[in-house]
């Protein structure tokens, strides 16, 4: 029977160390999905942040914010003429059809 008792406590202790083993895992898995989501939520903060000072300021920006302005501005515009092209292609399939 020693043997089976040397068997058993093995097995036990081994299970042990598993069970711990995926303890520190599933806590790590957590910590991890939490710093992501910080991070996302911070994105998200930067983003509303740039877009507030951007419409506050986009008429009067500081002078080393001039060309992030200018270059939102040429964004914007080259947005609109995409919009207004893709309304008139759609415009042309209807009336085509």
């Amino acid at each position: 029977m020693d043997i089976f008792d040397k068997l058993g406590d093995a097995f036990t202790t081994t299970g042990k160390e598993v069970a711990n083993l995926a303890k520190d895992v599933a806590g790590t898995a957590k910590l991890n999905v939490q710093l992501k989501e910080a991070e996302l939520n911070r994105s998200k903060l930067f983003y509303q942040l740039g877009k507030k000072y951007y419409e506050l300021y986009k008429d009067d920006p500081e002078e080393d914010m001039t060309d992030i302005m200018e270059a939102i501005g040429k964004c914007d515009a080259q947005i609109a003429k995409y919009q207004e092209d893709i309304a008139i292609a759609k415009g042309n399939r209807r009336s085509a059809s």
